[in-house]
């Protein structure tokens, strides 16, 4: 399973499997910078896009 690492604006960490985001929105309120929807669920966090993309990027290498 690959999981990514994402940060709530609490600064909590959230480890989201990268397998199963179906999409990936851009937000306009700081301090969230990306939505990222994970089984209809939708995730409020503080890496951008392309930090999230890049992420997904790494993981899709690995093997676990």
């Amino acid at each position: 399973m690959n999981l990514i690492k994402c940060t709530i604006s609490n600064k909590e960490k959230l480890y989201l499997n990268a397998e199963k985001i179906t999409a990936i929105y851009k937000a306009e309120l700081p301090p969230t910078r990306s939505i990222v929807v994970v089984e209809n669920q939708y995730f409020h966090v503080t890496e951008t896009v392309v930090e999230i993309l890049a992420m997904i990027g790494e993981n899709k290498g690995c093997e676990s």
